[in-house]
């Protein structure tokens, strides 16, 4: 079915290089003349335009298509699809230029979200395809100006790399915005760069990322420079379409070592709704950021409060060290019970006060829904 309901668009395109899965073969009689399928939207959007539809509805195996031609000013376009219902649908978005398909994205699910650039497309087409049920729905295409920014490091709080000739690891938190300053929602994670003065930090450089919330979070190490100092931070996202600085924003100077808890939120609450695995994601990106020299340890509660992992010297080796061991800790978590937050703040600051370094900077990180 998923590639029929593509078919039946791209019997329309004259490019020669549409994918044999999406062609019309007639093997036993000559070729039929195919009508062009029925548009549910067609429509020119410039930039500034938003075109929702709350009242929309597709059979069991039946599909819809809404297509749209944006201007060339346009650098971001936006599509949401949000059920009444909760069925799986199958949802395909296709960029066209000159008559060929030079991007697809496809999913199964029971909404669509999806954030992307605008790579001179003469046109867009979303798809929404029917499965086992029917299903009630809103779409929306939103081509308003995005905001990029960036949340940190920043011009006042620098992110620390310490030596220029082996520099170390760096937190980015970035939010992509609609112009109303809302949430983009289907962020593609690795249509992120970035740039530190002025060299490109390599893609091998970026060594973790997830979403939290509406916070696209990345770990990177630092690219070398010729001195220290301080040096200004750039994002892009879709290969420059939208760029955002923050100067001075990355120091290329000696911290002093850190001693980190983590505190996480195993309680019943966290169950719904992926909260403890986004939780974990989040806590394995914290593990991450800290380097030899530092000390990690892993709390976590219910009712009842754990010490999961004692604090100890941060290593990170082929047999495991305790980077390994926190990561274990962490994924050995499951939800249940009560909440006892201001016991498990206790036990971190005891952890810190028992076996912290004087000479140490002390950190507790709470990672918790707060219910």
């Amino acid at each position: 079915m998923e590639n029929f309901v593509i078919a039946n668009f791209a019997k329309e395109l004259s490019s020669g290089n549409i994918a044999e899965a999406y062609r019309y073969i007639d093997t036993t009689q000559p070729g039929g003349n195919y009508t062009a399928v029925n548009r549910n939207l067609s429509t020119v959007l410039t930039l500034g335009d938003e075109v929702v539809d709350t009242n929309e509805s597709v059979s069991a195996w039946g599909a819809r298509y809404y297509e749209i031609f944006p201007d060339a000013s346009v650098p971001i376009i936006d599509v949401t699809v949000q059920q009444e219902t909760n069925v799986p649908l199958f949802f395909v978005v296709l960029g066209v230029d000159n008559g060929d398909i030079v991007y697809e994205y496809t999913v199964e699910a029971p909404n669509l979200s999806r954030t992307f650039a605008n790579n001179d497309f003469d046109q867009v087409m979303l798809i929404v395809a029917g499965m086992q049920q029917p299903a009630n729905y809103l779409y929306s295409f939103n081509l308003t100006q995005p905001v990029l920014r960036i949340q940190y490091p920043t011009t006042a709080n620098p992110a620390v790399v310490e030596d220029e000739s082996a520099p170390g690891k760096f937190e980015v938190g970035v939010e992509l915005l609609s112009a109303d300053l809302e949430p983009l929602d289907g962020v593609e994670l690795g249509d992120f760069s970035f740039q530190v003065g002025t060299q490109t930090v390599p893609a091998g450089n970026i060594l973790s990322s997830f979403r939290s919330q509406q916070l696209n979070l990345f770990l990177l190490r630092a690219p070398t420079q010729t001195s220290g100092g301080l040096y200004d931070l750039q994002v892009d996202y879709a290969g420059g379409a939208l760029t955002a600085t923050q100067a001075d924003a990355v120091s290329y100077n000696p911290r002093d070592d850190t001693d980190n808890i983590v505190i996480i939120d195993r309680s019943g609450s966290m169950g719904g709704d992926g909260k403890l695995a986004a939780a974990q994601d989040a806590a394995r990106f914290n593990v991450d950021t800290w380097r030899q020299g530092d000390q990690i340890g892993v709390v976590s509660f219910n009712e009842v409060v754990n010490t999961d992992l004692g604090l100890t010297a941060w290593t990170d080796t082929p047999s495991g060290g305790s980077r390994i061991l926190a990561f274990d800790a962490i994924d050995d978590l499951t939800a249940v019970g009560g909440t006892a937050i201001g016991n498990a703040l206790r036990e971190g600051w005891d952890q810190l006060i028992a076996d912290g370094e004087e000479d140490h900077n002390w950190s507790l990180v709470l990672i918790s829904d707060g219910l």
